[in-house]
């Protein structure tokens, strides 16, 4: 009996540590801060599969520098392209820099981009880089 109730209460101790880190886990993204980022350059790879954008430190946020990646939906002609970036929010003793820098990202497409796709534009709630 009381071998069972040791076991009940680990069981009980693991599922409420487990708890705990899926829930700071699922709060880690209130300390981060995310930017779609006006991009300056597009460069498609001849094959449609490969799209570099090239872009800078956005000037909104507190310290956004890091690349978080591509989004690329496709409209008739036009392929909206969002460059992301991330950074923390302002808190107690995290300091930042004001240096302004280039970031180039670079994603492979699971299929190429459609023929018909003859221009890109950004985001509308892409924020300005510091250039």
């Amino acid at each position: 009996m009381v071998k069972r109730a040791a076991r009940i209460g680990g069981l009980v101790l693991a599922g409420l540590v487990v708890g705990g880190a899926l829930l700071v886990l699922a709060n880690a993204d209130d300390d981060i801060e995310r930017y779609a980022v006006q991009w300056e350059a597009i460069d498609l790879s001849p094959d449609r599969r490969t799209v570099t954008v090239e872009s800078s430190y956005p000037l909104a946020g507190f310290c956004v520098k890091e690349p978080d990646g591509i989004d690329i939906s496709v409209d008739g002609t036009v392929a909206t392209v969002a460059a992301w970036m991330v950074g923390p929010r302002p808190t107690d003793g995290v300091g930042c820099s004001l240096e302004c820098g280039p970031v180039t990202q670079t994603v492979t497409l699971d299929e190429p981009l459609p023929e018909s796709v003859e221009r890109f534009k950004p985001v509308t709630h892409a924020v300005e880089g510091c250039e």
